[in-house]
């Protein structure tokens, strides 16, 4: 089937992307600065590295930039930001501020970020295949932990897991019983 769900894009939203473009560039930045995400790593399948590909997975369906432009714009926010030594502590959710309807929306949420890695991953732009020097995390863990935070740091694995069966999902195959590793599936 050519008209395969994940195969779709998005349809674009000019109008707001504007105002998401340029949070997005700094948050990249950050993330840059801090290591979290690499540019030291690329991939024997697709020679993108992990800032390549987290680049790729934010803006691959909303912009017009180039991958380049897009990587020599949010590396000189990085400098800047680095000159400006502008860090601000971001306050953390506490349990007692959530409601019923917030967690509801944070499980929506974790749900949808996992489909779009998965079809990420099912494309091909990212990958699972080199360690980073700096982190010593492939870019599917750079950007799983770019997305979930310390969650990813203590659950890498059952992340990977759950992207690798939406994966598996997607494509329209069984459902995951049991594995081996990541890579070889057992059908149960």
């Amino acid at each position: 089937m050519e008209n395969e769900e994940f195969d779709e894009e998005p349809e674009s939203d000019d109008e707001s992307s504007e105002g998401v473009e340029m949070p997005v560039k700094e948050e990249l930045a950050w993330l840059l600065i801090d290591h979290s995400i690499t540019d030291d790593n690329p991939s024997t399948f697709n020679s993108y590295t992990a800032f390549e590909q987290m680049i790729i997975y934010e803006f691959d369906t909303k912009f017009e930039l180039s991958l380049v432009e897009l990587k020599k714009e949010i590396i000189s926010l990085a400098k800047q930001l680095v000159d400006e030594q502008d860090m601000e502590e971001d306050g953390d959710l506490d349990d007692e501020d959530l409601d019923d309807d917030d967690y509801e929306k944070i499980i929506y949420d974790d749900e949808r970020v996992l489909n779009k890695i998965a079809q990420y991953v099912l494309r091909g732009i990212i990958t699972d295949d080199t360690a980073s020097d700096w982190n010593g995390r492939t870019s599917l863990e750079q950007i799983l932990s770019c997305e979930f935070g310390d969650y990813a740091i203590t659950n890498m694995a059952q992340l990977k897991k759950r992207v690798y069966a939406k994966g598996i999902c997607l494509r329209g195959g069984r459902r995951l019983q049991s594995y081996e590793d990541f890579n070889s599936f057992k059908k149960v």
